[in-house]
This record gives C-alpha cells, structure tokens and sequence, in this order.
C-alpha cells in the first residue's frame, strides 16, 4: 500500500493526524479517532489507514504500550511550520527511491513520469492517467496509477509537495506538471545569495536531492522507457517552466555566455532558450 493506492491518507488529513499528536502528546487508536473524525459512528478503519501511512512517512510512531506519538526528533513546533512539514514529505516520499522495501516507491516514479508532460492544464484531477502513461511508455509497469481515483490521489501529493500546481477554469480543476517551489526549497543549499555556478552543475545538484528531476535517478529509468526521447541538452517544459518561474520571482537570474557549455530551456511555442549559468542574487526577492 502506499499514499496513493489508499484513499483517506490525503496530505491535509496526514497534516492534521500529526498536529494532534504533536499537541496533545502519545494518543491510542480510538481517541485519535475521535479527535480526527468525531460523530456517532467513529470510522476507525478510515483512520487506521491514515496512522499507517503516517507511520510509513516517519512522521508517527506506534507501540502497544504508548500508542500513537511523534517519531523520534520530530519536534511539535516543527509539525506547526507548513514549510517544513512539505519538505519532510517530500523527503520521505523522493529520498528512497531505489529501496524496493519502500511502500512509496511508485509516487517516485509517477511523478517522475507527470514532470515529463507538457506544462500544460491537460490533465483534470480525475484524470486516467494509466491511458497516458501506457501511450507514453515501453513496458506494463504504470506506478500503481491504476485508475482515476488513483490518479487524484497522486495529484494531491504531487500539489503537496510542490512539483504540481492546481489550476481552476470553466469549473474544473486541472493539474499542471511545475516543480517551482520543490526546486525553490534547495536554492538556499545549492546556491547562496550571490553565488554563479555553470548551469550541468547547478542541475546535477538537483538531481542528486531531487530524483525524479532530469538525471536524477528516478528520472532516469523512467525517461529510458520513452517511446520519444528528450534532446539531452533540452529541459524538459515542467523544469524550464520552474527556472523561468524562479527567475521571475527574483529567486535566480540566468545568463548565456558563449564560452559555457549551454542548456536548453522548452518554451514551447516561443521556442528555446539557451543558459549557461544561473546566479542568485545577493538579496533574495
């Protein structure tokens, strides 16, 4: 099982599970129950399924004799911080890709997968996305997204932890493949204020703490089940999406200078745009 093949362990109720822990100390099964789904008819299964994700996440732990608390160093203010709580998840969710013992493993790789698509509002959040990802793809293997509730479930995640963005029109909610603010996370480690570096080693950074961006190893093997391959030198429209976010923010600034080996950002219909360093500013915006 993992967070999308179950559905009550949606982020805000994972969320909202650990606040409770974090603020009134190690709880048993039923008083957890009564505090996340209060009413006549506790649902208890519902929420069994919710702790047993959050303990997968290593957000919770549970024993017979404490029952449900806060898993060793994780601190009550720090379940408070929204911030940090997403950058947890996003750990726990894309650290691991490789580790076969791994529940979500699969969120991984179908995520991988959406940050291959078009940045574009082609996707509802209902989407069946097993129909596109077999299109897309040599090989069965379609990351446990077996069906459109399946589906929602990842696009939830995804929103979460911010390589996805909901966009609302005409009365449907579509979700748009955009790693801005997973990427906008790691600039403070990968390039303080006022640093310049090329642009194969900024995204070698990346990669390495974000696997399911370009040559990150995620990204990788599921790139290598394509049918249409990505230029190399081309990002793909999700990642040049974000970097050209990010520049527009005052987050970074990219420059192209002729004696640098260069990327390629997809601007779809405008075309390419090639970058050979990427700066941050002395103040960030």
């Amino acid at each position: 099982m993992s967070v999308i093949t179950v559905y009550e362990p949606v982020p805000n109720r994972v969320r909202s599970l650990v606040r409770i822990v974090a603020a009134t100390g190690p709880l048993g099964r039923d008083d957890l129950t009564a505090h996340l789904m209060p009413g006549p008819q506790p649902k208890r299964d519902q929420v069994g399924n919710i702790i047993r994700e959050a303990v997968h996440l290593r957000l919770l732990v549970e024993t017979d004799n404490r029952g449900v608390e806060l898993a060793e160093g994780i601190r009550p203010r720090d379940v408070a911080n929204d911030e940090w709580f997403a950058a947890f998840l996003e750990r726990a969710l894309f650290a691991r890709p490789l580790d076969e013992g791994d529940e979500n493993r699969s969120v991984s790789f179908a995520t991988a997968w959406l940050l291959t698509r078009p940045a574009t509002p082609e996707f509802d959040w209902r989407s069946d996305l097993a129909k596109a990802m077999r299109e897309d793809m040599e090989g069965g293997d379609i990351y446990d997204v077996t069906n459109v509730d399946r589906s929602a479930m990842l696009a939830y995640w995804v929103r979460f932890t911010g390589y996805g963005e909901a966009l609302s029109w005409d009365g449907r909610t579509f979700l748009v493949p955009d790693p801005t603010r997973a990427i906008a996370r790691q600039l403070g480690d990968l390039l303080p204020a006022g640093m310049t570096v090329a642009v194969p080693r900024f995204l070698e950074g990346l990669a390495h703490r974000m696997p399911v961006l370009e040559s990150g190893v995620v990204r990788t093997q599921v790139e290598a089940r394509l049918r249409r391959k990505r230029d190399p030198a081309t990002l793909s429209p999700a990642t040049s999406l974000a970097l050209l976010r990010l520049e527009l923010r005052g987050f970074i600034v990219m420059r192209d200078e002729s004696d640098a080996e260069p990327r390629l950002l997809d601007l779809a219909a405008d075309g390419t745009r090639r970058v050979t360093h990427i700066s941050s500013p002395r103040i960030r915006a």
